[in-house]
């Protein structure tokens, strides 16, 4: 039931005005997106990894709440963006 409510009250709005600031991000960025999602179409993984200049990590055993549903690919995908450390002189 809380899954019903959340996405009853989403609005498109404030997700389209943030594309302008997703086009300004100079960062690298992770997109980790499940197969299973039913909400959201692969197309929108495609378009945003497109907008962040990266690429999609498909998860075939997650839907909408990736987070929730695979927290440890989640973290793979952000510990793979950072740099590595150098260890020694």
């Amino acid at each position: 039931m809380a899954v019903r409510r959340f996405l009853r009250n989403v609005r498109p709005g404030p997700l389209l005005d943030a594309v302008d600031g997703l086009r300004a991000f100079a960062g690298r960025a992770a997109v980790v997106w499940g197969r299973r999602d039913r909400i959201f179409p692969p197309r929108d993984a495609e378009r945003l990894a497109a907008l962040l200049d990266t690429t999609v990590t498909w998860l075939d055993d997650a839907m909408t709440f990736v987070p929730h549903d695979r927290p440890d690919a989640v973290a793979d995908a952000v510990l793979s963006l950072l740099p590595t450390p150098r260890i020694g002189p």
